[in-house]
């Protein structure tokens, strides 16, 4: 058979197509006032949201195939951002037939941010709003910023996090954690390893202006309380005595 260059034109298209049709670009504008709302969730893919000196927040990146929609709901106070999916037999859920979303997100700089996924990747760079929250199961998140409040929970994600905070609270169960930045005010810092014995890695560190702190898990069965403190001290020689103690919840175990 004779392929014509009409045919082989008209082949390549076809062999091509799935990777044109494969994610649906975003580009959606809406007006947010300097220090409103954001909620953003997003079940898999990623999650980068960046600041900027307008009212507005900007939504671009692409829609995974086989997503059913994304949703911007709300007004200019407080927008709620989703990827919704296709509905399954036992109710709404990840479907495992859909690709991943990748969202990239402006925002005005004292906006106040609330972040949801399961194994998308987090980065967060530039906010300094009331406060911070983000929420993942198994995706790693990393953020940059200076909200007066950051909470930031993770199940088995990594956690990399440079905060000028007054406030925080950053715990993952097994994944490791990474907290620099000038810390003036209380934080509390949590990681489990996977074991049979009960998990003592909680503290609370208050008043210190500047801290750089670093818990990585380990294999090994989870040390005694005393042996946490002894741990954070040798990495932070400046930790002094009275600055550092375990929380309630620690004592209690």
């Amino acid at each position: 058979m004779i392929r014509t260059p009409l045919t082989l034109s008209l082949l390549a298209a076809l062999v091509a197509a799935p990777a044109a049709w494969a994610a649906t670009p975003i580009n959606q504008t809406r007006p947010l006032e300097a220090r409103g709302h954001v909620e953003i969730d997003n079940v898999k893919g990623s999650i980068q949201v960046r600041t900027w000196d307008k009212k507005e927040v900007h939504v671009g990146g692409s829609l995974g195939k086989g997503v059913e929609k994304l949703t911007i709901e709300g007004d200019e106070n407080d927008l709620v951002i989703k990827v919704e999916y296709p509905r399954r037999d036992s109710g709404w859920g990840r479907d495992e037939k859909t690709e991943p979303t990748d969202l990239v997100i402006n925002v005005p700089v004292l906006a106040e941010l609330e972040i949801d996924s399961v194994s998308a990747t987090v980065d967060v760079v530039g906010v300094a709003g009331e406060s911070l929250e983000i929420d993942s199961v198994s995706g790693d998140v990393t953020v940059a910023a200076a909200p007066r409040e950051a909470k930031i929970e993770a199940v088995s994600g990594d956690l990399q996090l440079t905060l000028n905070t007054k406030d925080v609270t950053a715990s993952t169960v097994s994944g490791d954690l990474r907290l620099k930045g000038k810390l003036n005010g209380e934080m509390s810092v949590g990681t489990l390893a996977e074991t049979r014995q009960p998990a003592l890695s909680e503290w609370m560190v208050a008043k210190r202006p500047e801290a750089d702190r670093k818990y990585s898990r380990s294999n090994r069965m989870p040390p005694r309380p005393e042996q946490h403190v002894q741990s954070i001290q040798r990495c932070c020689p400046y930790a002094g005595a009275g600055l550092l103690r375990q929380s309630n919840s620690s004592r209690k175990k």
